[in-house]
């Protein structure tokens, strides 16, 4: 009797085990799945929420800074640094303000196109923020008027659309809807979408921009990746600049060739800018009478090389100091003659 009792109770404790290890075996998968499944769907939101977004430089938000000076349901009324007014509308703009948008606002406004002078019908507005507290706070009154340049003025930069472009100047339109005028002689460009008036730049310039006299830019970029690029069966023609355009650039060519090529949109990455006088290389594919340029570089192609030796070295000394003293006698005459009239920044700021 005794065994029959110990048979059954060693009998109970195997099925008690056999049991228990499966019910671990049955949890076990289901603890793996709770455990991984978020794992991967947090990894996938993150990597969605860091991925950065990008704006091409001819379809750039633009963000001006403003005080409201008046509200209305589908428009608002701001005053600029400056003291341009302005009014913008705002039908279907996100309004992201921490406060009630009213007159006293500080803001800025985000918005893609264009203002031209007091005209914003040429902007459409996505969104209304509050002004970042960094900025200098805006105060209501007269536009400001520059008659004299300020010597303490150490440059900066300016951001906005390439307007124009000569073998004397550029002309940029600021987010407030004014063009300002710079030199380009001994300016590093890099335009990856070219010269174009959508083309959105940063110019970075020494002096003072709101004051009467024409201003040197020292480097011009739209902060692209794709700033001159170069095809296998590419042909390099260099010359020295005689005419720029928004579509055309003219070189009379080292071989004595006066040509004029087409170069809307084509990348530009040179040292030297494009003021007449100036050296450069043209890259382009097919025939030179019917040619289509890849890009516009340095005649060396955009880095320094010392390979040519001691006498290419004296040539390019020689070339650049002529082209300056070109370049510097023509930004000389068209800073009296244009740049106190039609390129006058004070001209254009006091429309501000």
């Amino acid at each position: 009797m005794k065994r029959i009792s110990l048979f059954f109770a060693a009998l109970l404790v195997t099925v008690s085990l056999a049991g228990c290890g499966d019910k671990d075996k049955e949890t076990e998968p289901q603890t793996l799945a709770v455990t991984e499944a978020p794992t991967t769907a947090q990894t996938e939101t993150q990597t969605q929420t860091t991925e950065p977004q990008t704006e091409s430089s001819t379809d750039k938000t633009r963000e001006l800074n403003g005080l409201v000076t008046g509200v209305t349901a589908d428009s608002v009324d701001i005053q600029t640094a400056r003291g341009k007014k302005l009014t913008f509308t705002t039908t279907g703009a996100q309004v992201q303000t921490t406060a009630e948008l009213k007159v006293g606002s500080q803001i800025t406004i985000l918005y893609k196109g264009k203002v031209v002078d007091t005209d914003t019908s040429g902007a459409k507005v996505s969104g209304i923020k509050d002004m970042d507290a960094s900025a200098e706070k805006i105060t209501e009154g007269e536009p400001i008027v520059s008659e004299t340049a300020d010597p303490n003025a150490t440059g900066g930069t300016l951001n906005g659309t390439i307007s124009d472009i000569t073998g004397e100047r550029i002309v940029i339109l600021g987010d407030d809807g004014d063009s300002y005028y710079f030199t380009h002689d001994k300016c590093k460009m890099v335009l990856g979408n070219g010269i174009q008036d959508t083309n959105y730049v940063s110019v970075k310039f020494t002096g003072d921009v709101y004051g009467p006299e024409i201003v040197p830019a020292v480097e011009i970029t739209d902060n692209t990746t794709n700033s001159a690029p170069q095809t296998e069966n590419s042909t390099k023609v260099t010359g020295t600049i005689t005419a720029v355009t928004m579509s055309t650039l003219s070189i009379s060519a080292d071989d004595g060739q006066e040509l004029t090529f087409t170069i809307t949109g084509v990348p530009v990455n040179i040292t030297g800018g494009l003021m007449v006088g100036e050296t450069v290389g043209i890259n382009y594919t097919g025939d030179v009478s019917s040619a289509k340029v890849t890009s516009i570089t340095d005649t060396t192609g955009g880095s320094a090389s010392t390979d040519a030796g001691s006498n290419n070295a004296e040539t390019n000394a020689n070339t650049d100091s002529s082209a300056s003293s070109e370049s510097n006698a023509t930004t000389e005459s068209n800073a009296s003659d244009a740049g106190q009239g039609e390129n006058n920044n004070a001209d254009v700021n006091a429309a501000q």
